[in-house]
This record gives C-alpha cells, sequence and structure tokens, in this order.
C-alpha cells in the first residue's frame, strides 16, 4: 500500500481547473464503470473487498477518510485534493468514514458490478488472504529433509502416527515415489519455506486415506488444517473418488473437531485410534 495515492496535473488559469483521467495512462486499468456517491451524512461506508474488481476514487468535492486493510497491515488516508486519488487494488478490504457535508466521492472501476464479486464478511476476506499465501508444491527434497526433524519431534510424532524410521528408509520411500500409482503427495509452503505435507494414500478405484500435517508449530491454531482439508477433497473429487477416510489419534481434539466441521463422520474406534469418513 505504498504507491496508493495519485497525483494527477491540475490544467488551468484563472477561470477554473481541469483534471482528466485515461484508462491505462494515468489510471492503471481500463474503465468500465464510474459511479459517485454524495449526501451520505457521516455514515460510514465499504466494509467489503472485491476479488478481481480494482477502483480508483477521488473526491471531486469535500472530504473524506479511506482505511486500506489487505490483512496484515492498514493505512488510512485523507481524501481532499481534486487531483489526488487512492487506487483500491483487488483483494483490499477498505472503509470510507468522516464526510464532509459537501462530499462527493467518485469512483473509477474496472469491470462493471457484479455482486459474487464482492467479500462482505471480514472473517471471509482475512481466511481468504491467509489461503492464498499457503502453496501446495510438488513433494520435493527441502520438505524430505525437513520432514526428518519433524516427525521425529514427539508430539507431531504422536499426533501423526509415523513409526521409527531412519534416513536410508526416508530416502528410500522417497526415491520409490515416481513408482508408486496409488499415493498422492503435496509440499506445503509458506512464504516460500515448507512447513508441512499432505496427501492421498492407498487410493483405489472408490476411496482413499487422507493424510496432512502443518510441521512448523509456530501456525499451529492459524486455521490452516481446513485448507488442506479442502485442497485434498478437491483432488479426490476430481479423481472420481467416492470416499475420503482417515485416522486421527483419539486425544486430538482440535483435529476431530475440524474433521466433523467438514463433514467427516465417525466409523468406529480401535486402539486409541478414531477411523472417520467423508462422502464426496
Amino acid at each position: 500500500m505504498k504507491n496508493d495515492l495519485i497525483d494527477f496535473q491540475a490544467i488551468g488559469d484563472e477561470r477554473g481547473y481541469l483534471v482528466s483521467f485515461e484508462a491505462k495512462r494515468n489510471i492503471p486499468f481500463d474503465i468500465k464503470r464510474v459511479y459517485y456517491i454524495y449526501g451520505m451524512n457521516d455514515k460510514p461506508r465499504g466494509f467489503h473487498a472485491h476479488k478481481k474488481l480494482q477502483q480508483f476514487l477521488v473526491c471531486v468535492s469535500g472530504s473524506c477518510k479511506v482505511l486500506l486493510d489487505n490483512g496484515q497491515d492498514k493505512k488510512e488516508y485523507v481524501l481532499n485534493q481534486r487531483n489526488q486519488g487512492l487506487i483500491v487494488k483487488e483483494m483490499i478490504w477498505h472503509e470510507m468514514y468522516e464526510f464532509s457535508e459537501d462530499c462527493v466521492l467518485m469512483v473509477l472501476a474496472s469491470d462493471f458490478y457484479d455482486e459474487s464479486d464482492y467479500i462482505r464478511q471480514y472473517e471471509v476476506f482475512k481466511s481468504l488472504i491467509e489461503r492464498e499465501t499457503l502453496e501446495f508444491r510438488e513433494y520435493d527434497r527441502a520438505t524430505l529433509e525437513c520432514s526428518y526433524s519433524w516427525l521425529n519431534d514427539p508430539e507431531i510424532k504422536f499426533l501423526t502416527m509415523t513409526p521409527d524410521f531412519t534416513k536410508e528408509s526416508q530416502e528410500n520411500w522417497f526415491v520409490s515415489l515416481k513408482n508408486i500409482n496409488n499415493y498422492y503427495i503435496k509440499s506445503i509452503y509458506l512464504d516460500n519455506e515448507p512447513i508441512g505435507a499432505l496427501g492421498i494414500k492407498n487410493i483405489n478405484e472408490n476411496c482413499g486415506e487422507y493424510w496432512g500435517y502443518i510441521a512448523e508449530k509456530k501456525f499451529w491454531g492459524k486455521g490452516y488444517g481446513k485448507y488442506l482439508l479442502d485442497y485434498a477433497i478437491r483432488y479426490a473429487m476430481n479423481i472420481n473418488l467416492t470416499y475420503l477416510y482417515l485416522r486421527v489419534v483419539k486425544d486430538n481434539i482440535r483435529a476431530i473437531k475440524l474433521y466433523e466441521k467438514i463433514g467427516f463422520v465417525h466409523q468406529f474406534e480401535k486402539d486409541n485410534v478414531c477411523y472417520m469418513i467423508y462422502k464426496l
């Protein structure tokens, strides 16, 4: 949000001034819609973000304040110059307030009105921003090397029900992946660093077993688990599976609540392990 304010040349003399807006010249997008708002009576507006739409805001009369929020940082702007405007990019939460009585706020938009492009709940906006930072990549050696320490951490080893293994057996498994047809696996990256892995194993024509974990504990409790499940469910649907099932330690209450919320149903318990199934 460093370069959101744009100054324009005001051409004029004692007779008055002219400011022009030109698509893809001094406005960095095609202009498909123009509208303006007035008579706000100091009632705040906005409180939404757009998935794809970009906008340019300029007070052609009076003044107002605009808050932009990219999910991590917030910045307040004062719009009170006729030759200055504010770019509001896609996936930016914005709020407008403290309108002067004579405020007329004009908006140039990059596309026509589309209600489906709006994000009107801040919690949904935040979750989409967090989801975009996660990357699901081909399982790579960087993740493999991290997983040796991850899966030997006593807490993670217990929660993932990982048996004892050596670096040699791990390397042999990694090399064998290219020859295993019923096993799907992805690395999970955040800010270009591996933080976990997910997969579906024992895949047959009807079902497969989901597994997945965030191994870097500083990211626990951030709500990323639902995105792992969403990714795996979409893959399972793409390959026409009918069911996904999973195994989870009975004491892992937080994970079980998440699975239940997603739609997994308890089947049975055995040896302190809960078996759950999801119908696609």
